[in-house]
């Protein structure tokens, strides 16, 4: 969500400002693409590191946000990530590198790269 300064100065001047500061005070939402919820297994992988599977939390065309459990994978890092996709009766492999933008005790926060 971008804020454009005629939003902010064309407020109902009969009106109070304070529509105008709960405008503002709503968190900024800083993906380009929604987000979807999802329960896709996902193995991540790096250097030093066995392949190790998680669970997609949701997904984006430019992201995604990954439950790790007890994984330690430092912010910054370049992660390889291999999907597993049912699809019928066939199991579909996508292969796709990231960067861990974000961690939390729930999970991470990864940007694809060269989507």
């Amino acid at each position: 969500m971008c804020i454009s300064l005629f939003m902010i100065s064309s407020y109902d001047h009969s009106g109070s400002k304070l529509a105008v500061s709960r405008f503002l005070s709503k968190k900024m939402e800083r993906r380009q693409n929604s987000r979807r919820q999802s329960a896709v297994k996902v193995y991540l992988s790096w250097p030093g590191q066995e392949s190790q599977c998680c669970r997609v939390k949701n997904l984006s065309a430019t992201g995604a946000f990954i439950e790790v459990g007890a994984l330690r994978i430092p912010e910054d890092r370049i992660i390889k990530l291999a999907f597993v996709l049912p699809i019928n009766s066939l199991i579909k492999i996508h292969r796709l590198s990231a960067i861990v933008v974000h961690r939390s005790h729930q999970g991470l926060g990864l940007m694809f790269q060269q989507v």
